[in-house]
């Protein structure tokens, strides 16, 4: 089967009931990134948090006071995989194809 539409052309909507929550937060957080913060940090910060994550959660089975260690890292990584593409877009530096496939392959 032959398809004529690129996957560029596709338009992603996502809607839950927090959806307007989320993009409020979202907004306001990229609004307060300083300069030095970058799509690509922001990516491979949340990559470098999703690995710590594992330890952690292991511990888990060994003193349940890890818990809280895992929720305060996870809220990081949500905020940082969250707002990474927003930054980008924000910024007008995004990579569409390439943001793409990082944020899929991480």
């Amino acid at each position: 089967m032959i398809f004529r539409n690129s996957k560029r052309n596709i338009e992603r909507k996502h809607f839950t009931p927090t959806t307007a929550v989320g993009e409020f937060v979202i907004r306001r957080i990229v609004r307060s990134y300083p300069n030095w913060v970058t799509p690509d940090l922001l990516t491979y910060s949340a990559l470098f948090i999703g690995i710590l994550l594992l330890p952690v959660y292991y511990l888990i089975n060994f003193n349940l006071s890890y818990i809280w260690i895992a929720n305060i890292l996870l809220i990081l990584h949500w905020i940082s995989d969250a707002t990474d593409g927003s930054l980008a877009i924000y910024r007008k530096k995004s990579r569409p194809i390439y943001g793409h496939y990082i944020d899929h392959t991480f």
